[in-house]
């Protein structure tokens, strides 16, 4: 699924949704939680600024191609 497309790349890098709207833009993480939660499709203008971020194409990042939930990178545990 797409939306595990975007968790996926988010996680790699790291990255909070708050951190992810900030670099594009974005004023609140709420728009990023509702594309990763598949309520909300992107603009074609916030596509293009989450590709940049991932160093990945629109197509690519938000391709129909299944992504499987144990293909999901999780961060480490920053609490230990």
């Amino acid at each position: 699924m797409r939306r595990l497309r975007l968790i996926q790349m988010r996680k790699k890098l790291g990255m909070t949704q708050a951190e992810v709207a900030k670099a594009i833009g974005l004023t609140s993480d709420a728009h990023i939680s509702m594309l990763e939660s598949g309520h909300n499709n992107p603009s074609w203008d916030t596509a293009q600024k989450l590709a940049r971020l991932f160093n990945t194409s629109p197509e690519e990042l938000f391709a129909l191609s299944e992504v499987t939930t144990s293909e999901v990178v999780t961060s480490p545990d920053k609490s230990q």
